[in-house]
């Protein structure tokens, strides 16, 4: 997959259906549960528990080549356990579930979980987009609700004081 069409993916991925129409979990979330298990599933076999043990999140690598999704936890928690996070991180990824969601996840220096969506969850994901057509995307979440929409020029170059009508 190109830089482009991965970066477009990854910006989709936040909103978009799992697996089955009736879910209302973006794949993201999914991913981070599958993370989420397998380290609630090495925290179990620890001899003493963390006081603060850290939660599963990820992140979108730098370097595309990474996956497309990386996390930290094994560095967060190797330094209370005073252990290697490599050895943490690969404890963690065997600890994972298997899912037809993302590939096999990889362990890179210093103790970086890296995920990757698997070929065919983006196939089904395809198929998804198709199947709903135009209604793909659409959301009765604010139904009966008014919202309002500001556009803020950026012309002329936007200062502190004209900013505040952008964020509220």
């Amino acid at each position: 997959m190109g830089d482009r069409a991965r970066g477009a993916l990854n910006f989709a991925t936040k909103e978009i259906p799992v697996l089955a129409p009736e879910t209302s979990q973006s794949i993201e979330q999914a991913v981070t549960a599958l993370l989420a298990q397998g380290l609630n599933t090495y925290l179990g076999t620890l001899a003493a528990p963390l006081a603060e043990p850290p939660v599963a999140q990820l992140e979108i690598p730098r370097n595309p080549e990474h996956g497309d999704w990386a996390s930290s936890v094994a560095l967060r928690l190797a330094k209370p356990l005073k252990t290697n996070p490599m050895a943490v991180a690969e404890a963690i990824v065997a600890a994972m579930p298997a899912s037809e969601l993302i590939d096999p996840p990889t362990v890179l220096k210093p103790g970086f979980i890296n995920l990757r969506l698997a070929v065919g969850a983006v196939r089904r994901l395809i198929e998804q987009i198709l199947a709903r057509g135009a209604a793909f995307g659409s959301s009765d979440a604010f139904a009966g609700k008014k919202i309002l929409v500001e556009f803020v020029s950026a012309n002329p170059p936007v200062r502190c004081t004209s900013a505040t009508g952008a964020v509220r």
